[in-house]
């Protein structure tokens, strides 16, 4: 969950469907990805002059003591290179194993914006129909009493319900994405398709499972042909909890006191199109230079999921699709000029902050999530406010002129 699942209520129309185009090739014939790059690391170099470096380590020491954090990894793109990264605190305090660049965390719903970038990719390359009802890539999904569409699954308006009960803690494991379809299969719509903004990962399953029916991929193969070698991210995975992985991050809660304690298990197999990715913070930081830079999505695809989500109403959010804008409505730092991805999840408090004109992405993942839902997100934007920080130490941004 990232902090914009909250209910606006609006007056609607129905949305119409259009036809689906075929099945694409894309296990026969992935995009080729670009050129291996050289990146400094954990340098006082460019883009970060060693003036700034001491500045920006100070910013993280003090958020790392201020906000108990147990380990934090942090990494600086500019124009399309990660030249600075550095991790600070504890992968595991038991085992005293020191975070490093190569730590996995939980990146949440950070993985929200990269599957939107899958789903656009799919229709650029006419294999997706945005405005199709989502049926037609997804038959076990029953017809509702209003179409679900691709545009209402990617821009949160789909009515498609949230958590129910104690949902957010699953630690059930499912087989399959198809198996977690069970969950919410024969629910009714929560609300009428785009008369609110309402974010749920059930929603993206349907995404995902919609991308493995017209590509003939799992949804992690697609993402690794077509996403992370373009993004040249080399650590990104699905969390597998049974599953040994030695840089994984221990995952912790923090109380409203501070206090720091082992966070519940869970499985995110239910969900992993909108919360199930492990990442570092180099890895993230290059899928935000990707996006930005155009590696990813052509400019028509990249201006949509940057446009703001529009209700029946005549209303827009500050929310594009999987991405929030400028500063949301006042609830995060930044200018005009930003985009954000946030993840808030057990054991995992994630930040990516892009500012594409001045090429800058900056990102911010740590083991830690605050307890309550208000200190949750309490914790979430004074992160936010560190990234911010850490964007101006680069120069004078063209959007703070």
């Amino acid at each position: 969950m990232n902090c914009y699942s909250s209910v606006v209520r609006r007056s609607g129309l129905k949305v119409a469907l259009l036809a689906v185009v075929s099945r694409g090739s894309y296990a026969q014939r992935p995009p080729a990805s670009p050129p291996p790059r050289q990146e400094q690391k954990g340098q006082a170099s460019s883009p970060l002059a060693a003036t700034s470096v001491a500045r920006v380590d100070r910013i993280f020491t003090d958020l790392m003591s201020r906000e108990h954090i147990p380990g934090l990894a942090v990494a600086i793109a500019r124009n399309g290179l990660v030249g600075w990264d550095k991790a600070y605190g504890q992968a595991d305090l038991e085992n005293q194993v020191p975070a490093t660049s190569r730590t996995l965390f939980r990146i949440g719903s950070i993985t929200k914006a990269i599957t939107v970038v899958a789903i656009l990719q799919l229709a650029e390359r006419g294999a997706i129909n945005l405005h199709a009802s989502v049926d037609r890539y997804v038959p076990a999904f029953p017809r509702k009493r209003f179409p679900v569409t691709v545009t209402g699954l990617l821009s949160g308006t789909s009515g498609i319900r949230g958590y129910a009960g104690d949902e957010y803690r699953s630690n059930h494991h499912y087989p399959s994405l198809a198996a977690s379809l069970e969950i919410f299969r024969d629910d009714s719509l929560a609300y009428e398709p785009g008369t609110s903004y309402f974010e749920t990962p059930f929603g993206f399953t349907l995404l995902g499972l919609s991308l493995q029916a017209v590509t003939g991929l799992s949804y992690e193969d697609y993402l690794s042909r077509n996403v992370f070698a373009r993004a040249h991210m080399v650590d990104t995975r699905a969390e597998v909890p049974a599953q040994i992985e030695p840089k994984r991050a221990k995952t912790y809660t923090r109380d409203s006191t501070g206090t720091v304690r082992q966070s519940y298990a869970i499985d995110p197999s239910y969900k992993v199109p909108a919360g199930g990715l492990l990442s570092t913070a180099p890895d993230v930081a290059r899928f935000g230079a990707a996006l930005i830079d155009g590696a990813l999505l052509n400019p028509g695809s990249y201006a949509r999921m940057n446009k703001p989500v529009h209700l029946q109403n005549g209303s827009d959010l500050p929310i594009g699709m999987g991405v929030a804008l400028g500063s949301a409505g006042g609830r995060l730092p930044g200018s005009a000029d930003a985009l954000w991805a946030t993840g808030l999840q057990q054991g995992g408090t994630a930040v990516l902050l892009m500012y594409p004109r001045d090429r800058i992405a900056v990102a911010i993942l740590t083991n830690v999530n605050g307890e309550a839902g208000a200190d949750g997100f309490g914790l979430l934007t004074r992160i936010a406010a560190a990234a911010e920080a850490t964007a101006v130490q680069l120069g004078h941004l063209s959007s703070h002129r």
